[in-house]
């Protein structure tokens, strides 16, 4: 339950960090409310630990060792499968450079186009006479 706990947590934290499209503004309020929710359901699980440090602290204050493991390499193998995951689905979204750099071609070469135009004599003739 931990992996999937910090999974969610750094999937939505990774998404709403890197990610044009998000508002920023409300960054924060995806990240808590994933803690909110990975909390509530990993808690009677596990604990809802999520984070190797908050686990590692009291057993070392109380000598407790049993089970320390999950909590150790759950949130870290989460948080690297929750990037990795974003990583890869970022890079699928993203649209192919190749047919990025031919439309902006074509949008330079249609502005030099307009403005050869409007450069050239004869419409500087025209709006001349127009203007009289």
């Amino acid at each position: 339950m931990e992996i999937v706990a910090t999974f969610t947590l750094m999937f939505i934290a990774a998404a709403v960090s890197t990610d044009a499209k998000a508002v920023g503004e409300l960054a924060g309020v995806a990240v808590g409310s994933s803690v909110f929710i990975a909390g509530i359901l990993a808690g009677p699980i596990s604990g809802g630990s999520m984070n190797p440090a908050r686990t590692v602290g009291p057993a070392i204050a109380s000598g407790s060792y049993k089970g320390l493991w999950v909590y150790l390499v759950g949130p870290i193998t989460g948080a690297l499968l929750g990037a990795w995951s974003y990583t890869t689905i970022e890079e699928i979204d993203e649209p192919d450079p190749a047919s990025s750099l031919i439309s902006v071609s074509f949008d330079l070469c249609s502005k030099n186009r307009e403005t050869e135009y409007v450069k050239s004599k004869d419409d500087q003739q025209i709006m001349s006479e127009n203007n009289v």
